[in-house]
């Protein structure tokens, strides 16, 4: 059995997009899994099937991590470059299709980057601090805790807020 590989449609978050083009993921009629399997070149034996795209509401996914011993994952949506537009999204990939988002946390600055603590708890990089919650609890709003906050928020040369620590490196 090849292993599946679980790809949040990410391409979404390009500047053609941004821009008002249209751009997604070619799928075939293949499957990976039970989701259609994409068609980029993957390492051999490995297999990549979108799980969830902008049919299921994702609007500029960023980042995604996995809730420790659940099959469940936490995406960053930056839901566009204007302040107080993102979100964090729990992904259930077993949902049927169209019910696998849920929105965790709305209204935030460009939520970039996402890391599991050794607590357990998701950490989330906006552009002026750090903060954790648990992604899993009733009330997640609630169990916020801010760990880093007055972080500069600096900005780029184009005006745009530049992404914290937590924000993965580009390759």
């Amino acid at each position: 059995m090849r292993p599946l590989v679980i790809l949040v449609a990410l391409a979404l978050a390009t500047p053609a997009l941004a821009q008002g083009r249209s751009e997604s993921y070619a799928l075939g009629a293949e499957r990976c899994g039970p989701f259609p399997k994409l068609r980029i070149t993957m390492r051999p034996g490995y297999c990549a099937g979108l799980v969830a795209s902008r049919d299921d509401g994702l609007i500029f996914p960023r980042t995604i991590v996995q809730v420790p011993d659940t099959g469940l994952f936490v995406v960053a949506d930056i839901g566009g470059w204007d302040l107080k537009k993102g979100r964090v999204l729990l992904l259930d990939p077993q949902a049927p299709s169209g019910q696998r988002l849920k929105v965790l946390l709305r209204g935030l600055d460009l939520p970039h980057g996402l890391a599991v603590g050794i607590d357990r708890r998701i950490y989330v990089g906006v552009i002026d601090r750090i903060f954790r919650f648990d992604a899993l609890s009733p009330d997640p709003a609630a169990s916020v805790e801010t760990i880093i906050q007055g972080l500069p928020g600096l900005r780029t040369r184009h005006g745009r807020p530049v992404p914290n620590p937590l924000t993965p490196p580009h390759p």
